[in-house]
């Protein structure tokens, strides 16, 4: 997934999580709400969890405990947050694209806000 992401790791739950170290979070998007969450030098991961529904489509998409729409508009992203918020019900395969430009500006660490 880049960003500091390792590849998606799930099975026959309908979960994807992409896991990277707290302690690059912290240092690479500090403007993150989940940047403070943890604490630095234990080795805890951050995660970015995709639930997808039995039948295909994305259920939920969170980064740890906020979800990418709260994420976003926490970053000052209300136009981004609105397209994530349109995410959940689509198929997975018609949510990729538009998951994955959010995720871009979202983790470009030349456009913090």
């Amino acid at each position: 997934m880049g960003a500091g992401f390792a590849e998606g790791q799930g099975g026959d739950s309908g979960q994807v999580t992409f896991c990277a170290a707290f302690d690059d979070v912290n240092d690479r998007y500090p403007w993150l709400p989940q940047a403070t969450e943890q604490q630095r030098g234990a080795g805890e991961c951050t995660d970015l969890i995709v639930d997808v529904c039995p039948n295909g489509t994305i259920e939920s998409i969170r980064l740890e405990a906020w979800s990418l729409e709260d994420t976003l508009r926490y970053t000052g992203r209300a136009e981004d947050a609105h397209t994530a918020a349109q995410l959940a019900g689509q198929p997975v395969y018609a949510a990729v694209p538009a998951l994955v430009r959010l995720l871009e500006r979202l983790f470009d660490p030349r456009h913090p806000t």
